[in-house]
């Protein structure tokens, strides 16, 4: 074993280059010279004049004087490439990145100094947790990026949601500021090169992009934006409704001044939207076609595959078939009571004697003469309704895809749950006209009032009493299916699509609403398949659709599922983290709440393997090592920076770290999924 010339770090005695700092190791070595041998010929026959010659090992010698100084150069040219080779390949990848005393400290793990990055992150380090929770451990403000050389990262952070944000090149060691006042909620994103920022900022909302150099301003009091995954195209909507299509930052693209509701396509280019109950579509910002009309609400589905909507129907009914009229035949016989036909002999004694007289039975007369009243109010309801008729409001679905309008369901009361990825939504429909009629008694005090009084409140009554039928609806495509014979006994249950959109998840939740049922709904043939009970929440991979779930705990620690089975025990949820490829799941287990820490391991579908305990946090470097924080203090929030390099010995980095950093892509599974 030798050391390093560079850095004193242990090496191999063959070795060239420095495995931890790249430094060539140029050594001095004799070089000796190979005289070639004398050859003997057979003489010519012709006669040669003889010319001065020089011995052959004279000109070896010569040769070797200016080979060797040649073969000098090439070597230090190639060993001053391999240093930079080195340098970029393993030195540059050497370093970690984490929060210490709220800076932002880089380290090269083979060195004993730190660096600062930044000045204080946080302007509230009480805010610290959330925000490393949601913001920067999800990778979404502090981002690597042109091959780690640049790094993106927040200062100043504060509560009203602002931030300033700065770049640090790591070449030269300098850092520079993108802007102030940054509102971090609506996200920053960068070039994988590094070249442009895009985000929203100042206190009109305005989206912004940044070339490190000069900013330009795109579109201002934006509500919310979107980006494509090359940040070529962006739609950004206005807090007034507009929405805009972008794909050159200079001039916007004015697709609508309002809309009420809109769905992209998942390459942003194209949109429907609609705007003053008329559905329209355009492509690329292009100037909008109209789709449907008196479309009413929301609108749902996919771009992709297909969109539902919902038209109003005005359908003309009869006033008469609206009333339950039970007193029609008795009625048409009624007539007038007259007093003489209730004349009757009453006898009477006194003292004097017995004496008979003729008299009206009064309390007979008035109670028919009342019913005779109330039939005269129903006669003139009656005509009131004769011939007239009124229309019955009501909303029918359809499904429309490549041009193509299809009815899928009239009578709709209303829309509940539908896919964000697919093609499928849930609805109920209105008890009909013919089945809602109202009886005569209750208006036929109306006839005082007059036939319009009459007319105008059966209008108020039947549009505004409609009621829903119990049965439960659903529509895939242009297909439409009894969601109540599916679902049986299950209630209380909301329907989840999975990130990519190819599986449906619908959970039931009890009584008290802490745990449900967790089905799958198969849209081929709409079969509804239990995946486990008692669950209190799921996530999906964002990569596969790949299913996990978490039982017998709580939403910060819980037993870790897949659909194999149970993975482990008491995983604390925070610390779930998927590669970008979505194979491997590292988490940490037997969370002890007290010392904020447990056992990481990591699963790779089949097994799970135990890396290190008492963890607080695990990380990875660029190189793919596993990074941990270990030995935490709960009462300093900051515990030991450790390394593991495969079967070496781990690593201390550094001490009273707060967090780790993302310095690769990893995804979030239960924080981003929530």
């Amino acid at each position: 074993m030798k050391n390093c010339i560079s850095c004193q770090a242990s090496i191999q005695d063959s070795s060239q280059f420095c495995p931890y700092c790249g430094a060539a190791q140029i050594e001095t070595r004799q070089v000796e010279a190979t005289l070639p041998q004398q050859v003997t010929t057979e003489p010519q026959t012709e006669q040669v004049i003889p010319q001065p010659v020089q011995p052959l090992q004279e000109k070896a010698k010569k040769k070797v004087k200016w080979l060797i100084p040649a073969i000098a150069v090439i070597i230090l040219v190639a060993l001053a490439a391999g240093s930079v080779w080195g340098y970029f390949t393993f030195f540059k990848k050497d370093y970690v990145y984490y929060m210490k005393d709220n800076q932002i400290t880089q380290k090269n793990t083979f060195r004993k100094e730190a660096l600062s990055v930044s000045d204080d992150v946080y302007g509230d380090e009480s805010y610290a947790n959330y925000f490393y929770t949601y913001y920067m451990g999800s990778n979404q403000l502090f981002q690597m990026r042109n091959e780690g050389q640049l790094l993106f990262y927040p200062e100043n952070v504060k509560e009203d949601g602002t931030c300033d944000y700065y770049v640090y090149d790591l070449k030269t060691k300098e850092a520079q500021k993108i802007d102030s006042n940054i509102y971090y909620e609506y996200g920053v994103y960068v070039s994988e090169d590094g070249k442009q920022v895009t985000y929203v900022a100042g206190d009109s909302l305005t989206l912004y992009r940044s070339d490190l150099e000069d900013e330009t301003k795109i579109l201002e009091n934006v509500s919310t934006y979107y980006i494509n995954s090359d940040q070529s195209i962006m739609v950004g909507m206005t807090s007034d409704g507009a929405i805009y299509y972008i794909n050159d930052v200079d001039k916007p693209k004015l697709i609508t001044e309002y809309a009420y509701s809109y769905k992209l396509s998942e390459d942003l280019k194209e949109i429907y939207f609609v705007d003053a109950s008329t559905l329209y579509y355009s492509k690329e910002g292009s100037e909008s076609t109209l789709i449907a009309e008196e479309v009413y609400d929301s609108i749902w589905g996919t771009v992709e595959e297909g969109i539902y909507y919902q038209k109003t129907m005005i359908k003309d009914v009869d006033y008469k078939s609206l009333i339950e009229d039970p007193y029609a035949a008795t009625d048409a016989t009624m007539v007038e009571p007259l007093e003489a036909d209730y004349e009757t002999e009453i006898t009477e004694s006194d003292w004097y004697g017995s004496y008979t007289y003729t008299d009206v039975d009064w309390d007979a007369y008035y109670e028919d003469y009342y019913a005779y009243l109330d039939k005269l109010d129903r006669d003139i309801v009656r005509a009131a309704i004769a011939t007239g008729k009124t229309e019955v409001t009501t909303n029918a679905l359809y499904y429309y895809v490549d041009g193509k309008e299809t009815l899928v369901a009239d009578g709709i009361y209303s829309v509940y749950d539908s896919s964000m990825k697919l093609p499928f939504v849930t609805y109920d429909k209105v008890v009909t006209s013919e089945t809602q009629k109202t009886p005569i008694e209750d208006i036929q005090y109306l006839a005082y009032y007059g036939e319009s009084e009459i007319l105008s409140t059966l209008d108020s009554i039947i549009n505004n009493s409609m009621t829903y039928d119990e049965t439960l609806y659903a529509a895939h495509k242009e297909a439409e299916y009894n969601m109540s014979d599916i679902l049986s006994d299950v209630e209380n249950y909301y329907i989840s699509d999975t990130p990519k959109g190819s599986t449906l998840y619908l959970t039931a939740y009890d009584s008290n609403y802490e745990f449900y049922d967790l089905y799958e709904l198969n849209l081929k043939d709409m079969k509804l398949t239990l995946v486990s009970e008692d669950i209190l929440e799921f996530v999906c991979s964002p990569v596969d659709d790949r299913l996990y779930y978490f039982k017998d705990g709580d939403y910060e620690v819980a037993d870790l599922y897949d659909k194999s089975g149970k993975i482990d025990k008491d995983v604390y949820l925070d610390s779930i983290n998927l590669s970008t490829d979505g194979e491997t799941l590292t988490f940490i287990s037997d969370w002890n709440y007290d010392k904020s820490e447990g056992e990481a391991k990591v699963y790779d579908g089949k097994d799970v393997e135990t890396l290190s305990d008492d963890v607080h946090q695990i990380g990875l470097d660029e190189a793919g090592n596993y990074l941990f924080i270990k030995d935490y203090s709960t009462r300093k929030e900051s515990g030991d920076l450790v390394r593991h390099r495969g079967d070496k010995e781990p690593k201390l980095i550094d001490s009273d770290v707060n967090f780790i950093l993302p310095m690769v892509d990893a995804i979030d599974l239960y924080n981003s999924y929530y």
